[in-house]
């Protein structure tokens, strides 16, 4: 019975593996105050962040584990590393699928109407396909999104990204900055209000 369970273990640690980050920067673990003891400061920058209350780190090409990631965005939220953006380039997919086994893939199509310049009605079809590797908790997400859809002008666009994120961290984010947002309105409105006393 020992023995079995010696030939077994291989076989239980492999199907344990499971993404909880990206390389050395781990979601939940990695902390902002900390990233020169982490992450190789040559390369990494303070970036200016997307919002009003996050932290961003970034990298145009980073090394991890043999292969070069390109426009790295490691994003904090109260000092905390929740979010680890990058380009889902065919290296990473495979380096991913190498050591996490086979991902799901999913795929989204969508007819739109577009309208040329003489006012003629044609269709197109934007697709979206998202594959999803297995993750240490089932409040982190880890997903490769590959798109073609139209724009405004019905041009084609194309989106390309890796994305490994704390969804609970993301909707939590999404309520602070709304928060943060109003708080702003309301200051503004009072400083316009005082501007307005003697009117």
């Amino acid at each position: 019975m020992k023995y079995l369970l010696f030939l077994l273990l291989p076989i239980f640690s492999f199907a344990q593996e499971r993404i909880n980050g990206l390389g050395l920067f781990k979601i939940g673990r990695t902390l902002s105050s900390k990233i020169a003891s982490v992450g190789d400061t040559t390369k990494l920058y303070y970036a200016v962040p997307e919002d009003s209350v996050t932290e961003l780190w970034a990298a145009d090409h980073y090394p991890i584990a043999g292969i070069t990631v390109e426009n790295l965005k490691l994003t904090f939220f109260k000092d905390t590393l929740y979010s680890i953006e990058c380009e889902f380039s065919d290296e990473l997919k495979d380096a991913l699928t190498a050591k996490y086994g086979n991902p799901k893939i999913s795929k989204k199509a969508k007819i739109i109407t577009c309208r040329n310049g003489l006012g003629i009605t044609y269709n197109e079809t934007e697709e979206t396909f998202t594959t999803s590797f297995p993750t240490v908790s089932s409040r982190i997400t880890a997903s490769g999104i590959v798109s073609a859809y139209f724009n405004d002008k019905c041009e084609k666009q194309y989106l390309n990204f890796y994305l490994v994120a704390d969804e609970l961290i993301s909707r939590r984010v999404t309520i602070a900055n709304n928060k943060f947002d109003a708080k702003k309105d309301r200051q503004a409105q009072q400083k316009l209000k005082k501007k307005l006393d003697g009117l």
